[in-house]
This record gives structure tokens, sequence and C-alpha cells, in this order.
């Protein structure tokens, strides 16, 4: 329903799309119902996050308190994420927006299982999450490819849906906080060439053997997205776009950029650097000397040749997706970036030790965390 819905602003497919739509929703039984309580609460919802753009800054707080209070929800409803966020009445107190262009809505319902947590999402209004949904969709395969071949790298392809035009849900990862902030609360933006923050965060979560349980999902996870933040060529790798959470995951949120496609800064490259890897990462692994970054670029190793047997089903499913409307993804000259990138004229053990080459070069880029500071100081100063 949603997959269609969102893309009814489309000339190209509209009426053919709104055919299958109507088909579905007139023989779809007791669904309808559930559907017609998930659009009124998003189109509610919706209206809120566009009346709030229209705001002066110093206005925004309260004012979205008042139009969360006059949001009318369903007695109770799904989101449209995931039939296992089922909602009721919003906790207002609990809601924000998130400090970025876009002004996205952290909302937090009561869940209609009165034993059940609060059910959280990010409402996203006037950003296109077409590009987001597939980098999940692609992180959510290379996870299954990985685990086949016997490697659970801790990955968090969190959900995300696109539900109109430029509109969008997307799952909120708890018991998490981006690495600027964790920056900052360690010192602010000095605390960038920091190589303990990482570290020391952790062991404030993590005591005795959990701490090596945290750096174990660290290790894990932060290879495996550094194999796939360089396989799709995401761009725009600045700390708010990073995320840890309490029990040690390392993860990347927001694929704005892919594909190679860099963010510039006065007509300069901030991407610098193959993937973000940075000395306070190395830190939690022990040193360039441990058995913790031994592991790391073993599984760096592996999981990118894993990828590399199966680099047909990333281009092809790529190449099917051209006609679809996403920004950085229109010509299939723009495929030839993970074309490259899976270096198909190597060998398993020359891939491997091209990857290796890629971490030393990241690890020694120290425009990355330059770039980390300069978005900390930027942020402090629309604070």
């Amino acid at each position: 329903f949603w997959y269609l819905k969102a893309e009814l602003h489309d000339v190209e497919v509209s009426e053919r799309f709104s055919v299958i739509l109507e088909a579905y929703i007139t023989r779809c039984g007791v669904h309808q119902t559930r559907l017609q309580k998930q659009n009124a609460a998003l189109g509610e919802l919706m209206k809120a996050a566009y009346s709030l753009k229209e705001v002066p800054k110093s206005e925004r707080k309260a004012t979205l308190k008042r139009l969360l209070q006059e949001v009318k929800l369903p007695d109770e409803f799904e989101l449209p994420l995931s039939g296992k966020f089922v909602g009721k009445s919003l906790i207002v107190e609990k809601c924000r927006y998130m400090d970025s262009a876009k002004l996205p809505l952290w909302l937090v319902f009561e869940n209609a299982d009165r034993t059940g947590a609060p059910v959280y999402a990010l409402l996203k209004a006037g950003d296109d999450l077409k590009q987001d949904l597939l980098s999940l969709q692609m992180i959510r395969i290379m996870d299954k490819l990985w685990r086949e071949a016997g490697m659970d790298l801790r990955m968090t392809p969190y959900g995300c849906i696109s539900t109109g035009n430029k509109e969008g849900l997307l799952e909120v990862v708890l018991n998490a906080d981006t690495t600027a902030n964790i920056t900052m609360e360690a010192g602010g933006a000095r605390a960038a060439f920091n190589d303990r923050v990482i570290a020391d965060w952790l062991k404030k979560y993590n005591e005795n053997e959990k701490y090596d349980k945290a750096v174990e999902n660290f290790i894990r996870s932060c290879a495996g997205y550094c194999v796939a933040s360089y396989v799709l060529g995401l761009g725009d790798r600045h700390n708010d776009n990073i995320m840890m959470t309490k029990d040690g995951r390392f993860l990347h949120i927001d694929f704005g950029h892919f594909l190679g496609n860099v963010k510039k800064f006065l007509g300069m490259n901030r991407d610098k650097a193959p993937f973000v890897f940075t000395p306070e990462f190395l830190y939690v692994m022990g040193g360039n000397k441990s058995d913790g970054y031994n592991k790391f670029v073993d599984y760096c190793t592996r999981a990118y040749n894993v990828l590399r047997k199966h680099a047909h089903l990333f281009i092809n499913l790529f190449a099917m997706m051209l006609s679809t409307g996403i920004p950085e993804l229109k010509t299939a000259d723009d495929i030839g970036y993970m074309r490259d990138a899976f270096t198909l004229d190597k060998t398993d053990k020359e891939a491997a030790d091209f990857f290796i080459s890629l971490i030393t070069e990241s690890l020694n880029t120290s425009m990355t965390r330059i770039n980390n500071y300069i978005h900390i100081m930027a942020h402090q100063s629309r604070v």
C-alpha cells in the first residue's frame, strides 16, 4: 500500500499505480480499516510537521507542543513502518524536533499494549527517503549474506518507509547516540581529536565483562559498516551521521549521498577517506598491534570478499532502480562507482590486501577528524 501510495505524484506511474491501489484497497478485507487508521494518523502528523516549518526558531518548541496536542489520532493504529509498532496517543512532553534543515519530528506514542514500552518514530516531511530506503535494503541483504557465510557483524538496518512525495518514517535506534553528541559531552569540538572519547563512553555504560562484549560488538559492526559504506560509496559521513549504541554497536544513518557522490564545502570534497575509520575507533580495539584490530581487519577482508562474490546481485538491483527517481541513481554511469568498488579484476588475496590498504588510508586521513571538529563548531553556533 505505502510503496504504491508514495509514488502517486509521479505522472509516469500515477495512473497505473492508482488502479492497482484501488484494486488492493477494495479487496484487502479487514486490512482496509487498519490502512485507513494509518493514513488518518499520518495525515495529522504531517500537517503538524509542515506547520512547524513556517514558525520562527524562537517559537518552535512551544508551537510544536501546541500542534501535537491538537493532533487527533485513532484510538489505536499501526505505524506504516511495521505491524509490530502499534501506538495510541502521543506522549507530547517526550516529542521534539531535530536540529536539521528539514526539521524531522522525534515522536513518542503510548504503546497500545499496556505492558509495552513507548513506541518511537522519526517523521520526515519534505525529505525524499527513497535513497535511504534503498541503502538500508542493501545493508539488510549484505547482513544476510554475511550471516550465511558464518559472520554476525552486528548490523543495525533500522526500519524506513516512504509514505508520500518527500515524506516518510524512520525507526528510532534506541539506547544510542551520535558520535557528535558523544564527542560534545566529552569536551566539545576539541574532543574530536581525543583518542579515548568512544572508549570512555562505552565504559560508562559497560563495566567489567560487559565492556569486553561491547568492544566485540564494536569491532564486528565497525567492520561491517566500513565495508558496506565503501561498497555503497556513502558520502556526507560527518559525526552526526554515525551512531553508537550503549552495547557497542556502530552504525551509519542518513543516506542522502551514495555511489561516490560526496558532500562539498566551498567547492572542496569533505569526504576524503574511503570510509570513516579514525584513531578513536582504533583505540577501542586496543591499538594497531592488538588482537582486536587484527580481528577487525580479518572481518573486513572476509566481509568484502563475500560481497564481491555477489557483486552481480547488487549491480543488477541498482540497475533495476534507475527509473525510480532516486536523485543520485539516474543513469547507468552512476553504477560505475559500485562496479569499481568491487574490484572484480582482483583475486580474493589481492582484494583483501587492497581493502587493508583502504583501512590504513582511512586511519591516516586527518581530514575526517577535522571535518568532525568543524561540524560540531557549526552545530554549536546554531544552538
